[in-house]
């Protein structure tokens, strides 16, 4: 009924809230009208922020990255796998929305069509430990390099072959011979997440 009114009006609405704020407990200290709060809460659904879902990254940057190249009309742009490991253990306080938003910018302004550790703002790697592969020493040869990367980008990917595989630049069939020619054993597949939301 409209103020003022005397005719009833019928509607069929549905009410979508967010909030990143602690509703119980805002409620239990009475800033948050305890009527309303259960007036809202039918369905909840708890969209994890981007920290807690950390195996999402790779795939969210390789999305990102396709969509804003066509976007912007720029160059597509690949990601070393020592900067996508920096992005992967970065702590993202502005979720997917930060992520998206630093992508674009690396997009328009790293000359080249690859971004790398370097072409990164620092808060994203400061935690990171460098060199990306501590392992290397020199004089070792090349075979046990390439080894030792292959195994720590399976262990990265949790044996995802395909992702890995992807990461190194390489086919599938080439990784998975590579595999048995240095007797690197499989890790099993980690299973994503398929947290909704952003």
């Amino acid at each position: 009924m409209r103020v003022g009114g005397d005719q009833t009006i019928r509607v069929d609405v549905r009410v979508i809230a967010a909030t990143n704020a602690d509703l119980d407990d805002l409620v239990a200290k009475g800033l948050f009208r305890r009527d309303l709060y259960y007036r809202l809460k039918v369905v909840t659904i708890r969209v994890p922020p981007l920290r807690e879902r950390s195996e999402d990254i790779p795939y969210l940057i390789n999305g990102f990255l396709d969509e804003l190249s066509r976007a912007n009309a720029v160059e597509a742009k690949s990601i070393t796998g020592e900067a996508l490991t920096a992005l992967t253990e970065y702590s993202w306080p502005g979720n997917v929305r930060e992520l998206k938003n630093l992508l674009e910018s690396l997009l328009v302004s790293v000359r080249g069509n690859v971004i790398r550790l370097e072409d990164l703002p620092s808060p994203t790697h400061r935690n990171h430990i460098g060199p990306a592969l501590p392992e290397f020493e020199p004089g070792m040869s090349l075979s046990e390099m390439e080894r030792r990367l292959i195994r720590r980008t399976l262990e990265f990917t949790g044996g995802n072959r395909t992702h890995s595989a992807e990461l190194l630049g390489i086919g599938v069939r080439t990784l998975q011979r590579k595999i048995r020619t240095y007797g690197l054993s499989i890790l099993p597949t980690r299973r994503r997440s398929r947290g909704t939301g952003s």
